[in-house]
């Protein structure tokens, strides 16, 4: 790391920390206090197409799936309490539990399907397209049964129902776990400051009453605050609540200098994308082998080195490794040379540009706020102008010629990946992986699918509109004591195993 690249990284670091708020003690004794990282102001727009971290924090706590995730990332019953699978794959078949509407009418499986069939038309368009696409319909067989009908088999099918954004709704009603009450300090009648929080949950009179008596008696609530990250910190600092969630790579530079202890910060163990798409095909970027020399010049072994991670896992391929009943056609790339003749060989590649077309305009990279996304945008410019390129750091929405993309996978299935950076959601796609890869997601045979998505990720890593840098980072801080929170491999953390004591 060069020194230039310190001081930036640090100053920047020690100016947000000194812009940090005070906090006054939250009084809310008894109750789990939980802040959550979301810089956003609409943390209760639970309804969109998109949701923010608050948002979907808060549809996991007011309306749960069919299915949802306990506190370790393992699927549990929902609002179903017992489901079954046909053998082809193609209908999953759910009886409900008892439980009721906020209004204090009886949840039907009608309400259920129709709640699932607005909520699928909406992920069709969204960041779950490609799964929702399998969907043929949503029914009702009988007030308490309901049948998800899929046009081909998904054996991951289960996972997407018990995301946040699959939670049940109608009427501007939720299934619980939790019901939203105002705040006692007074916000719930002001409709802007009750969008943003802070929240009340109580676990709702259904979900109390699936208890037995001693863990009625013991439930507790939850206070939710949605904090933009250096506040979030400074609470959890100053014991002004109990756990933070929703920390990313950008955030993490604000925990290394706040003076927590090290034994507090817990991270997922996460899959997903975390590299750079390409957003502007024009000019340096039209040709896939100057795309490569982007990708072949970064040093991922020292990526994050200034951010105190040591277990950070960096890869050169767009699916990651040991991915079940997965075979690859390709390896991580350039594994026989070192990085300095990667160097070498991407200068050349320059240079050819450069002498047919003139210099290479200063590139617009798309990065997250935070000092992280500072770090990381000095880490790139570095190893960037040792080829000959130029960078510049834009905002996330801005227009850009390569935007960061940081999420998590859903489930572990190689085709995710794929079907993230198809043509469906990228701007620079390889048509001829596109059609591979919807062959292989239609096949009834596992190796015919298999063997297809393989040979997609071949033809997707040689276009290159895709630098894979490593695996995404997601972190929390919990104190010592608290029970219901484990670090997991969704990076989701429900907020209902948090009410309960601990069973002696």
């Amino acid at each position: 790391m060069t020194a230039s690249i310190s001081r930036l990284a640090w100053l920047s670091i020690a100016a947000l920390m000194l812009a940090l708020l005070a906090g006054c003690d939250n009084g809310n004794d008894g109750a789990i206090t939980v802040s959550l990282i979301d810089p956003g102001d609409e943390a209760q727009q639970i309804g969109r197409k998109f949701l923010s971290p608050g948002a979907r924090q808060l549809r996991m706590a007011q309306a749960q799936g069919l299915v949802r995730y306990d506190d370790e990332g393992q699927i549990v019953p929902g609002l179903a309490q017992r489901w079954v699978v046909t053998d082809d794959g193609l209908s999953y078949i759910f009886r409900l539990h008892k439980r009721d509407w906020s209004d204090g009418k009886t949840v039907t499986a009608q309400d259920v399907a129709r709640g699932l069939n607005e909520r699928i038309a909406i992920e069709k368009e969204g960041r779950f397209s490609a799964e929702m696409m399998k969907v043929r319909d949503v029914i009702a067989r009988t007030r308490q049964v309901v049948e998800v009908r899929l046009d081909s088999p998904s054996p991951s099918f289960l996972t997407i129902l018990a995301l946040p954004e699959m939670g049940v709704r109608t009427d501007d009603q939720g299934t619980g776990p939790f019901a939203l009450t105002a705040p006692e300090n007074g916000n719930g009648d002001d409709e802007e400051a009750t969008a943003a929080g802070p929240f009340w949950l109580d676990l709702s009179t259904a979900e109390t009453e699936m208890l037995d008596e001693e863990d009625a008696a013991a439930k507790r609530r939850v206070f939710l605050t949605t904090d933009r990250a250096a506040l979030a910190i400074q609470r959890f600092r100053n014991s002004q609540s109990d756990i933070v969630l929703g920390g990313r790579f950008q955030h993490l530079p604000l925990v290394n200098v706040s003076g927590i202890a090290r034994s507090r910060l817990q991270l997922d163990p996460v899959a997903g994308l975390f590299g750079l798409e390409i957003v502007n095909h024009d000019g340096f970027l039209s040709d896939p082998v100057n795309r490569e020399a982007l990708a072949m010049a970064i040093d991922r072994s020292d990526l994050f080195s200034g951010l105190q991670l040591t277990d950070w896992t960096a890869t050169t391929r767009l699916i990651p490794e040991n991915i079940t009943d997965y075979q690859p056609e390709v390896a991580n790339r350039w594994s026989e040379s070192s990085i300095a003749e990667r160097r070498a060989i991407a200068r050349v590649r320059v240079l050819i540009w450069e002498e047919a077309n003139g210099p290479v305009q200063t590139l617009r990279v798309a990065m997250p706020e935070g000092p992280g996304a500072r770090y990381l945008t000095e880490r790139l410019r570095t190893d960037w102008r040792l080829i000959g390129i130029k960078i510049e750091a834009v905002a996330m929405d801005a227009e850009a010629d390569l935007r960061l993309i940081d999420e998590v996978a859903p489930y572990g299935q190689a085709e995710w990946y794929l079907a993230r950076l198809s043509c469906v959601h990228l701007p620079l796609c390889d048509e001829e992986a596109d059609f591979v890869l919807q062959d292989a997601r239609a096949a009834y045979d596992s190796a015919k699918r298999s063997a297809g998505i393989a040979r997609a990720e071949t033809l997707m890593t040689q276009h290159n509109g895709y630098i894979p840098l490593g695996l995404p980072l997601r972190w929390s801080l919990v104190r010592g004591d608290i029970p219901g929170y484990a670090p997991n491999a969704t990076g989701l953390h429900p907020l209902w195993p948090l009410v309960l004591d601990p069973i002696s």
